[in-house]
């Protein structure tokens, strides 16, 4: 019989939170190592190497043999008020007998979080390329503008200046500054009502902007990609923060999705980021609850790995605190635990996280629930909840991967005519029954006469969008309107089918008779004019949809 006693320096009331801390401490070191061989078996790092290979074999049978041991003792372990005791059978310890398995609810090998000094979250991104880097000022009355000005010119930026804030979103516009530094001191418009507009239009809500703010009460809570620049603050600590938020700016607008990572084990943090950075994330860390929430705040992140125990909030309170921001409430939430209780596990999922994992864990265990998360999250959060086709995140992902990888590509945006007078008439189910089939036209002119990684889009109501190659556009147009043509009758009544027309009100509420229903699509494609930005896609369908709303029946406009 082996005896183990160890002091158990954690003060705590509850023996399962004791439990756990203990488990949590022999898992921590045994993850970082099973992550630490994992990237080290990297072809890359390895080679051809015999000896590197057989070095790193042996690392791993001692870590398996390390792990089973280890879960043997704490399949024994006990909490005896501050102390520990284990008690195992040497044939047990020895691999002689089979080791009885752990209690109801516990989970061997399980990870404590290593207290360290609460440091600010970090953010692991490239550094603006040498492109030009402009910056729009907007505001005349700041006295530290002569001083903002040469420290951002000192820095190699271009600067644009707008007195107000009117005059500031037209340049925004018109110039697609990579940032904003904007005055909350503005007259009327105010400056937040200035910074919302700039949020929505989709010609400039990608920009990321620091608030020059005085003495006074800053806002409450700031939007995403926003930072403060405190009036007297040393300007020359501007240009880092620039340099900072656009190369941020310009890592989301590469599609490369941010990971935030919440544990306080320095190791965990390392192995975790060096092995998502490898597989092309952008990482940024925190120590505590605290920093998780505040980083949180002050920027969008496309998944969030939080574990359970940290040193100063409970992950699950965390997690509660996430989910009730409407800026987090759908972001994706991995949760690591020390415990695979399904009492945990059970709170947490109905706290809104996503997926549930337990130290040690493999990291190409936890890089595929990451990669899982993050698909199912972008079928689920972009898509329309009518159709279920995507919605209007992922047009706009899907056109602006187009317009940076400079790729021929063709829009259609497909728009069902005199849809309100059969949807009044009919009843929004009749109309959802149409707005459906109208999807399955589409998705089959793609089957049928379009690439296989073609994509359609439902933007919203009856308007969808189809994007594929320019010589394609025409042909699919073609196939959808003959189908779409051939089931509209079957919509109506007999009586109506055969009459042609039903009698409605128009938007004004007087009465008029409305043609059945019919397609109108109209093209905007790259082989007629160059595209460089996702607002032009939408501003040059205007005219070709307007053309073909004018003529009666189905029709496709291909823009002049």
């Amino acid at each position: 019989m082996a005896v183990f006693n160890f002091q158990f320096s954690i003060s705590m009331d509850d023996r399962n939170d004791n439990q756990a801390h203990f488990m949590h401490a022999f898992s921590t070191p045994l993850t970082a190592l099973r992550g630490a061989i994992d990237l080290l078996r990297s072809p890359k790092r390895t080679g051809n190497d015999p000896i590197s290979r057989e070095l790193i074999e042996t690392l791993e049978r001692s870590c398996a043999r390390l792990r089973r041991n280890i879960d043997t003792l704490l399949a024994h372990s006990q909490i005896q008020g501050d102390m520990v005791e284990i008690v195992v059978p040497l044939d047990v310890l020895l691999g002689k007998s089979e080791s009885p398995a752990a209690p109801p609810g516990q989970h061997p090998s399980e990870s404590l979080p290593v207290t360290k000094p609460a440091t600010p979250a970090t953010t692991t991104l490239a550094q603006p390329s040498d492109t030009p880097r402009s910056v729009l000022i907007i505001g005349d009355q700041m006295v530290e503008q002569h001083a903002i000005r040469a420290a951002l010119h000192a820095a190699d930026y271009e600067l644009v200046h707008a007195k107000n804030g009117p005059q500031g979103i037209d340049m925004a516009r018109a110039k697609h500054p990579d940032l904003v530094v904007l005055d909350l001191d503005l007259p009327s418009p105010s400056a937040q009502q200035v910074a919302q507009v700039l949020r929505e239009d989709p010609e400039t809500k990608t920009i990321p902007m620091i608030y020059v703010v005085g003495h006074g009460q800053p806002p409450a809570q700031l939007p995403p990609h926003v930072e403060l620049l405190q009036r007297g603050a040393a300007p020359a600590t501007l240009p880092a923060l620039a340099d900072q938020m656009i190369a941020a700016a310009r890592a989301r607008a590469k599609q490369v999705p941010t990971l935030l990572i919440v544990d306080d084990d320095p190791d965990i943090q390392r192995i975790l980021t060096l092995r998502l950075q490898q597989d092309g994330y952008h990482v940024a860390q925190a120590l505590t609850g605290t920093q998780a929430l505040i980083a949180a705040q002050k920027q969008l992140f496309d998944l969030i790995i939080l574990d359970i125990l940290l040193p100063d909030i409970d992950g699950f309170a965390v997690l509660a605190a996430l989910r009730a921001r409407s800026a987090t409430a759908l972001t994706p939430i991995l949760l690591l635990s020390a415990r695979d209780s399904p009492q945990q596990k059970v709170h947490g999922l109905q706290l809104g996280a996503d997926d549930y994992i337990t130290k040690p864990f493999s990291p190409a265990e936890l890089q595929a629930r990451i990669r899982a998360t993050l698909r199912r999250h972008e079928r689920t959060a972009g898509a329309n909840p009518s159709t279920r086709l995507p919605g209007n995140i992922a047009i706009e992902r899907t056109l602006r991967h187009h317009i940076e990888q400079n790729t021929p590509f063709a829009v259609c945006y497909a728009d069902i005519d005199n849809f309100k007078a059969y949807n009044d008439t009919y009843s929004f189910l009749k109309g959802d029954a149409v707005i459906h089939q109208t999807a399955h036209v589409l998705l089959q002119a793609i089957e049928q006469r379009g690439n296989h990684d073609d994509f359609v889009g439902h933007i919203g109501g009856d308007d969808f969008v189809v994007i594929t190659t320019p010589d394609r556009a025409e042909s699919i147009s073609a196939h959808a309107i003959e189908n779409f043509d051939l089931l509209a009758p079957l919509f109506y009544d007999a009586t109506t089918r055969a009459r042609g027309y039903i009698d409605a009100h128009d938007r004004q509420g007087r009465p008029a008779s409305f043609p059945l229903v019919s397609l109108s699509i109209g093209i905007v494609s790259t082989a007629l004019h160059p595209i460089a930005h996702v607002a032009e896609v939408a501003e040059r369908s205007v005219e070709p949809k307007k053309r073909g709303k004018e003529l009666p029946g189905s029709i496709y406009v291909f823009e002049d």
